[in-house]
């Protein structure tokens, strides 16, 4: 698997799992753990995991950004 495939195949499974799950992945990277999902990623993927997943998140965190509606 190449280095790309296997660096979005992470992303997306980090992403499916919801954004608490996100968060507290951030989390844990930070702190210097890695999770087990990414046991595999040298450091540098990890450290393109971590960014990217900030990024994503930033889009949630954003004012003014439109509400969930309500069901």
């Amino acid at each position: 698997m190449s280095s790309n495939t296997r660096l979005n195949t992470a992303l997306e499974y980090l992403a499916q799992q919801g954004c608490v799950f996100v968060r507290q992945t951030i989390v844990q990277m930070e702190l210097g753990s890695i999770p087990e999902a990414l046991a595999e990623l040298t450091p540098d993927e990890l450290e393109y995991i971590l960014t990217e997943l900030k990024c994503i998140m930033a889009v949630y965190d954003r004012p003014g950004r439109p509400e969930k509606p309500s069901l």
